[in-house]
Order: structure tokens, then C-alpha cells, then sequence
């Protein structure tokens, strides 16, 4: 694992420790998970350990939140803490040299990197929100801290989604069809498996990686509200993002409050989803997605926009766009170039220098990417695409302080832009008027 530290004094230090405090959506709240917990029959004995989750670091957080309820509803007594298994571009890997400029991309199985949950996500808070809520369940550290219980060294490989035949249609084929039978099913499972399961003789159960299982509409929207909030940025991740939050506001000077959540009248955040395998994948253009981005700034009057692009070629295309659209100057910023003005932050974000002296301390960039997301949570305005996990991240979670603090399922506060001809409709409906629609999907994608 890399370890850093970001310094905090001075104002920047009073400013990061006050967002460090402030969620967008409000104190975590773990009244209904308790509640749910409450009301599980718990099997002692009963160890779950969820597979290595791989992707990006939305689909990282969603594998592992559905193991975590299959645990919970399956009765676990203990969760073997997760190892992570992280896609890592070649150049982005300690000590190694940069790629040929047409070099075609690595297989990214080729490219894999086991590292330890806490390279992505805070540790303690995830066993106190968790464990507080749930006593019942323990921490194993590491699978090898199970090598002296001989009952567990063959586990039980579980397919949690194979346990109900039905299947919902497309496009909600991965979702379980009816979830409120789940524990019944697993529990007819587990005794076909012939294993007495108890305290002094463990079993251990492997949770297949299960990807978007867990439907909203089963559980209560408070619940839908929290639960995920288990799994958060490390504390390191989350100063990172603050440094950069606070270098924005005095930079453009935004007067930001670093104890309010999202605030109007700020800075827009844009998710430009281009890299080589969303071309490949024949995503949303750049060409679609600067012009929707441009467009939804512009009829929300900002000034400033904070971009999320891993290609440098199209930020500096997007940016020369910026600065010629509307009648003054968008000012476009990048993580890289606002911790410029630290040099020392840099050095760990790893954005603008490929010295290989740099390389052994900066960030990965599923790490850049988690930095990203907590800034993009915070802008008056965001934009993402509708193709994009990521972007669904963020803006499901702004979703929340939409619905006060609550999740409020309404589907008609997003609009999609499949096509030229809803285009109009779309210019007409996303943001420009006043009015309860704050969350309009501009084209692919922006919300309001």
C-alpha cells in the first residue's frame, strides 16, 4: 500500500477540516441498517469473504456493498476484510518507463494489482458504521488469519445471484428478481451443502462478484440513503480533494464554504468519459458531450468548470472549446493543474510529472479517481455520462440532497438524450427554467 500525507495549516488547514466534517448529504445515519440487522437470525460460525472485486472504482464499491448484504442477510457472525483487485495502466506502475506513444493497450488482465481495502477506502470508518449497526458481525484482518481453524481452509463457492431462477428482462437482467426470498433460498442452499456451520466449526463462504443485484425499490429509501455510505474514500483520498476543493475557491474566487454541502452559483463538474476503451465501446463523443457540458454551463451561468478527463489531448480540447463559448471565458480546471500550486500535493497526485522518482509515491489512478469524485460531488451543477458507473455515482448520491437527505425514486427528474430528435426537448426541459426539476439528465449526462 502507498502511504501519504497531505500537510494542513493555516487556512487551508481550517478549510479541510471543515469538509472533512461536511457530507453533501448530511451526518451518516445508521438507524435503519441497525433496524435491519435487528431482525436477521445470525448463524455463528458462518464466515463470509467476498472475491477480490475488479473495475473502476464505481463498480468496486457496488460488488462489494452487495457482498456486504448478502452477508448481512445470509446471518454472517464475520466478514473477512476485502483485498481489492485494481486494473493499473503499465505507466502508472512504479519504476517503469512511459509507454511508445502507439502502443496499443495491455490486456487489463495483465494489468491487474491486488491491494489491501484501505487503499481505496477508510477502514475504520467502515467496521464502525458497519459493526456499530450490525454487533453481531466481527472483522477477520486477512484471510491467513485463518490458517489455524482447519474447518475453513476449503471454502464454499457461492454464486449469490443463482439462487433464484427467475430472471427479471433486460435492461434489469442482473437485478434479483425477489430479493425478500434471497435469505430462505441461501439458507436451503447452505444445507445442501451438508456442513454443520458453528462457532467452534466455522465455514467459510465465497461471494462471487455480484455487479448492480440489489434492487433500490426492496428497501426503505432512508436505508438507500445510507447503506452505501459505508464505503468512503480514505481519510488521505478525501484531504487530497479538499486541498483541491479549497485551491479552486480562492483561485476563481468562489467563496466556498467548506461547512455547507452542494451550493449554488459555484463551479460545474464534468465527467468527460473518453478514453480508449469508451471509444472503443462507441461511448457518447467528445464531440456530444463538450457540447452538452458547454451548453448547461452556460444556461446556469458558471464560469468555472472542474474536469474529469484521463485524456490530456481532449482536456486541452475541451478547454480551448471553453474559452470561446460563451460571451466570457470558462474557465476549466483539472485536478493536476490546481494542485500545481502545491507542489508537494502534486508530487502524490502524480498529474503533470512522469520522473520516476515521482512514480513510487503518487497516486494510482483508481486513487486520482476517488479524488475526482469527491469534488464532483460538491459543484452546483454536475455532468456525466449515461454509459459511464462513475458518473452514475455521482450524481445518485447528489440525488440524495435532492430528496432532503432521503432517496425520492422518480424517474421523471432524469431525462436521456438517445437521439437528435429529442434534442429540442431536451434544451427546453434541463435546467433553464425555474421549478422543481433540479435533476435533468442534460443529453448524456447532467443533472440539476
Amino acid at each position: 500500500m502507498r502511504h501519504f500525507e497531505v500537510a494542513v495549516s493555516g487556512k487551508k488547514g481550517v478549510f479541510i477540516q471543515k469538509a472533512l466534517r461536511t457530507d453533501i448529504d448530511g451526518p451518516f445515519d445508521d438507524s435503519t441498517l441497525a433496524e435491519l440487522c435487528q431482525n436477521i437470525e445470525w448463524r455463528e460460525g458462518l464466515i463470509i469473504q467476498c472475491e477480490s472485486p475488479y473495475g473502476g472504482v464505481a463498480n468496486i464499491r457496488n460488488i462489494l456493498l452487495n457482498c456486504f448484504r448478502y452477508a448481512i442477510e445470509a446471518g454472517a457472525t464475520s466478514i473477512v476484510i476485502p483485498e481489492l483487485k485494481l486494473w493499473i495502466p503499465q505507466n502508472d506502475r512504479p519504476n517503469t518507463p512511459d509507454p511508445e506513444p502507439n502502443a496499443e493497450l495491455q490486456s487489463r488482465k495483465e494489468s491487474t494489482a491486488h491491494v489491501p481495502f484501505s487503499h481505496l477506502f477508510d477502514l475504520d470508518f467502515f467496521k464502525q458504521s458497519l459493526g456499530g449497526a450490525c454487533p453481531q458481525i466481527k472483522f477477520i484482518p486477512h484471510i491467513n488469519d485463518l490458517y489455524t481453524v482447519p474447518s475453513t481452509q476449503n471454502p464454499h463457492p457461492l454464486d449469490p445471484g443463482s439462487l433464484s431462477p427467475e430472471r427479471l428482462g433486460e435492461p434489469f437482467e442482473s437485478l434479483l428478481s425477489n430479493p425478500a426470498t434471497w435469505t430462505n433460498d441461501f439458507t436451503i442452499w447452505l444445507d445442501n451443502t451438508n456442513t454443520k456451520v458453528s462457532e467452534k466449526l466455522p465455514m467459510r463462504v465465497t461471494i462471487k462478484e455480484s455487479l448492480l443485484h440489489w434492487p433500490l425499490n426492496h428497501d426503505d429509501s432512508d436505508f438507500v440513503s445510507h447503506f452505501g455510505r459505508i464505503i468512503r474514500p480514505n481519510p488521505e483520498i478525501r484531504t487530497l480533494a479538499s486541498t483541491i476543493l479549497y485551491t479552486l475557491s480562492r483561485k476563481y474566487n468562489l467563496r466556498f464554504n467548506a461547512s455547507e454541502g452542494i451550493q449554488a452559483n459555484k463551479y460545474y463538474g464534468a465527467h468527460l468519459r473518453t478514453g480508449a476503451d469508451a471509444k472503443a465501446a462507441n461511448w457518447t463523443t467528445f464531440e456530444k458531450q463538450s457540447q452538452n457540458y458547454l451548453q448547461a454551463c452556460k444556461h446556469n451561468n458558471l464560469r468555472v468548470i472542474y474536469l474529469v478527463c484521463t485524456s490530456e489531448p481532449d482536456t486541452q480540447h475541451f478547454t480551448s472549446l471553453a474559452h470561446t463559448y460563451a460571451p466570457h471565458d470558462i474557465h476549466v480546471a483539472t485536478a493536476a493543474h490546481l494542485l500545481a500550486l502545491h507542489p508537494s500535493e502534486l508530487s502524490i497526485y502524480g498529474g503533470l510529472s512522469t520522473a520516476s522518482s515521482l512514480r513510487s509515491t503518487r497516486l494510482s489512478s483508481p486513487q486520482r479517481a476517488l479524488v475526482d469524485y469527491e469534488v464532483l460531488l460538491r459543484s452546483s451543477v454536475f455532468g456525466g455520462t449515461t454509459e459511464s458507473s462513475f458518473s452514475w455515482n455521482v450524481a445518485l448520491r447528489r440525488h440524495v440532497v435532492w430528496g432532503n437527505g432521503t432517496w425520492v425514486p422518480q424517474m421523471e427528474d432524469f431525462v436521456f438524450d438517445r437521439g437528435e430528435f429529442i434534442r429540442d426537448r431536451n434544451a427546453r426541459d434541463a435546467g433553464v427554467r425555474g421549478g422543481p426539476r433540479r435533476w435533468v439528465w442534460w443529453g448524456r449526462v447532467s443533472e440539476f
